[in-house]
């Protein structure tokens, strides 16, 4: 047994509970400093640590989150400001148009007598109607939307009221020939549907053999076709028979295949003949003569795209028939422009038939 008076005295770790020596301040064994007040700061710091990585991450989140708001409110004041300048935009353009067809109407029914009728306002209203549509992205606020529209309204009112002409109307009608065609009928009726107006198709009979259906989207669309010949021959070239087939044949056609009976026949090559008022007489239609025709000169691929959008916007006058073709790929290209352009000039678009009727007699 060991002598008791030779060895120092023993104490136990607080933490692993291994013997150590009494005066010792650190367990050789775990290593954990044995001082109360120690452990304890040594638990503050641990503790300080823990919260000042807690204020560090609550620091960076603030900050983070006060550069999203920074982000987000720049986004909202270019939104804003797109906002802005789309409504105003829109709001321009619509009135422009409409008044543009307000005035048009004037001049119509005042031909007919029919002024006070209230086709204008309604034509007019139709445009609002259709523009509180497309603001419902732009105005979401009810109240704003409707204070915006009436407005408008006020605006389209006082121009109904007093009639304002400052823009000289003039009436117009487009003709496309030689179809119709796979290619470019559909892009053609795309545009005049955005565009709100109708025109007028000159068909070849053996297209129309080819393509009924395309034939008859036209005519549901609200447009006009004319009768253009059965294979697009020079008359003068033909004798009798052949020409009476041209004219008589390509109007069975069209009826036979879409039940669509053209009222006009419109010349080939533009060329006239003394014989055929009386052949196209016999199927109850009427050779169709421009007051006024501009060419395109589609029909001459030498011209290219901008000097057909230039010879299509020239020269034009009130009763101007306007040609082109509808093969012609540039032709359908430049149409949306040459339409922007003939509007801007204070066109208005009608098919040969409604031409015929506003033309005095």
């Amino acid at each position: 047994m060991p002598d008791s008076n030779n060895s120092s005295p023993q104490r136990l770790c607080r933490y692993c509970v291994q013997e150590i020596s009494d005066k010792a301040t650190v367990c050789q064994h775990c290593g954990r400093h044995q001082n109360r007040l120690v452990q304890y700061a040594d638990r503050i710091g641990l503790i300080g640590l823990i919260v000042s990585i807690i204020m560090l991450l609550f620091v960076f989140q603030q900050l983070n989150e006060a550069r999203k708001q920074r982000i987000d409110a720049t986004n909202a004041l270019n939104k804003a400001k797109q906002v802005e300048k789309r409504t105003n935009d829109l709001y321009e353009a619509f009135k422009e148009q409409a008044l543009l067809i307000t005035k048009t109407e004037w001049l119509i029914l005042e031909t007919k007598n029919e002024f006070g009728t209230g086709r204008a306002r309604k034509a007019a209203n139709q445009i609002v109607n259709d523009l509180n549509q497309l603001l419902q992205a732009t105005l979401p606020n009810p109240q704003e939307r409707a204070k915006w529209i009436e407005d408008l309204k006020a605006t389209l009112q006082s121009s109904d009221d007093t009639k304002a002409q400052s823009v000289p109307v003039k009436h117009i009608a487009l003709v496309f020939d030689d179809g119709p065609t796979t290619e470019n009928a559909q892009k053609l009726l795309e545009i005049f549907n955005h565009e709100g107006i109708h025109v007028t198709f000159s068909y070849i009979g053996t297209n129309v053999e080819q393509h009924p259906d395309i034939a008859k989207a036209i005519v549901a669309a609200g447009h006009e076709i004319t009768n253009h010949s059965y294979a697009h021959l020079h008359p003068k070239d033909l004798n009798d028979a052949s020409l009476e087939h041209e004219i008589i044949n390509c109007q069975k056609v069209i009826v036979d295949r879409i039940g669509y009976a053209p009222k006009w026949y419109w010349l080939p090559f533009v060329e006239s003949d003394p014989r055929i008022a009386a052949i196209a007489a016999r199927v109850n239609m009427k050779v169709y003569m421009p007051k006024n025709l501009v060419v395109s000169k589609d029909y001459d691929t030498n011209f290219n795209a901008e000097q057909i959008r230039q010879n299509a916007t020239r020269n034009i006058t009130d009763g101007t028939t306007v040609l082109f073709h509808e093969w012609r790929n540039e032709t359908v290209a430049e149409i949306p422009a040459i339409i922007a352009e003939l509007k801007r000039q204070g066109c208005v678009f009608l098919t040969f038939s409604e031409m015929a009727e506003y033309l005095p007699r």
